[in-house]
Parts: structure tokens; C-alpha cells; sequence
């Protein structure tokens, strides 16, 4: 079962953010189950800018570790000052990490907002909530939820779990 993990947010100079990991000084333990010895995986404490939101804020980062993938997500304002809601994976105990993934559906003409997710993950399988306000009449937010079952690689349609009264 994976364990989510807070990263540290460093703003180092003229508001560029810049996500960080500070994944656990050395190693972490990982079971390849109930009849196996733990088997002791490494993983990075090299800090890692992991987003491409340039100088855009950047806010409620969490993380979330399945063997020796690393998960993130977090929400920024690179899309015209809206908060949207983003993604990347770590492979190889966070040394390798790709191009970051757009989880929320920002509808062209809405001004909505996608912020504060939270992950989990278990094996391959990851799971992210957020909330949401694009399709809210009354001003209230909704909780949108979207899943992959390949690690990060391709992601489910978002799903409206919550509506307005």
C-alpha cells in the first residue's frame, strides 16, 4: 500500500516555484509480501523540480510512494492564473521523472478553479481527488476524481463526485 508523503515548497528567487522532493534521508522499505524479506529500495533525497509551471504558483503539493514509483500532484496557476490541478511520477526511487500531466479539465471559456488534490496509490494504481469549481452555479466547489491504473502513464476522464445542492 503506498504511504503519502509531503514535499517541501521552496520559492528560491523572483517567485519561480519550484517543487521539491525531500524523500526520506536514504532508504525506504518495501515488502514484496507476506512470505518475502523486506527488500530495502533507495531512493533519491537529490532535490528535483518536477513541474513545468515556470514562474506560475504553485500550491498543495503531496506525494505518495508504490514501490519504486514516487507520485505527485499539485495545483498552479500556469493556465492564465486559474489553478489546475497536475501530475508526475518518479521512477526508479524519483531519479527519473517525465513531462507533468494536466488532471483537471479546464473547459475553454470557464473560469474555473482545480485545487488542494490528495493521492493515494497502491502498486500501479493511483488515485487523485480535488476540488473544483468549473461547472458550479451557486459559487460552491465540487470534488472531481481521476485514476490510473498504469502508474501515471494515462489517466481516467475526471469524475464529478460531488454537486452543488
Amino acid at each position: 500500500m503506498g504511504r503519502p508523503i509531503r514535499p517541501a515548497i521552496r520559492r528560491p528567487d523572483r517567485s519561480q516555484a519550484t517543487v521539491l522532493m525531500v524523500v526520506l534521508l536514504g532508504f525506504m522499505l518495501s515488502c514484496g509480501g507476506s512470505s518475502q524479506q523486506p527488500e530495502v529500495v533507495p531512493y533519491t533525497t537529490q532535490d528535483r523540480q518536477i513541474d513545468q509551471s515556470g514562474t506560475a504558483d504553485v500550491g498543495s503539493p503531496r506525494m505518495c510512494v508504490a514501490g519504486t514509483n514516487v507520485y505527485a500532484v499539485w495545483h498552479d496557476s500556469r493556465r492564465g492564473g486559474r489553478n489546475q490541478v497536475f501530475f508526475n511520477a518518479g521512477r526508479s526511487g524519483g531519479e527519473i521523472w517525465g513531462q507533468d500531466v494536466q488532471l483537471s479539465d479546464d473547459p475553454e471559456g470557464v473560469e474555473g478553479l482545480a485545487e488542494n488534490p490528495a493521492i493515494a496509490c497502491a502498486g500501479d494504481s493511483v488515485y487523485v481527488v480535488w476540488e473544483d469549481d468549473r461547472d458550479s452555479e451557486y459559487g460552491n466547489r465540487n470534488i472531481y476524481f481521476s485514476y490510473s491504473d498504469d502508474a501515471g502513464m494515462s489517466w481516467q476522464d475526471d469524475t464529478l463526485v460531488t454537486s452543488d445542492p
